[in-house]
């Protein structure tokens, strides 16, 4: 957040909305046990008690990005660099600067400009997805179901696991 503030004069508010899913999902094969705590006071008791305790960290996650959302379509508040204002010329010198913040020093997974760099492409790809931009080059799957309709896969799921190993655990 400071880095593209310096950068890019994004409000630090902003780019902590920007980057929170992103920072769960890179921070989440180190810190899962403290991720899924916060699904209770985000989700509240009936989808905390619903949600098997191996999937709360991501179902927080989930939950980020639903308030995410909300707050876009109730404020239009920015749910991406490029929403914000970020110029694609702006992200390297965000990248190399968010390495060398002081608080990077204080996250569980080492930051390295690579990640920083693959955040800011995954921010394009899913703006890009949001835009309707991939509807013609990605092909709907429909997995049949025991009861009911069957389940659909029609947009990328991965999109926000730009950062390797540390967002690879299901």
């Amino acid at each position: 957040g400071h880095a593209t503030g310096a950068v890019a004069h994004v409000p630090h508010g902003i780019a902590m909305n920007i980057f929170l899913p992103f920072g769960l999902e890179f921070n989440l094969e180190r810190r899962a046990d403290l991720i899924a705590d916060l699904l209770l006071p985000l989700a509240g008791a009936d989808v905390y008690a619903a949600t098997p305790a191996d999937q709360r960290a991501r179902q927080t996650i989930a939950e980020v990005r639903r308030l995410k959302e909300d707050l876009h379509a109730s404020t239009g508040l920015a749910r991406s660099l490029q929403e914000a204002g970020v110029k694609p010329e702006q992200l390297e010198d965000i990248a190399k600067l968010a390495i060398n913040d002081g608080s990077a020093m204080m996250n569980p997974e080492e930051l390295r400009v690579e990640d920083a760099l693959a955040l800011a492409s995954q921010q394009k790809a899913a703006a890009a997805q949001d835009a309707g931009k991939f509807v013609d080059e990605i092909v709907g799957v429909s997995i049949p179901q025991k009861k009911g309709d069957p389940v659909v896969f029609n947009v990328d799921e991965y999109l926000v696991k730009p950062f390797g190993s540390a967002s690879e655990a299901p």
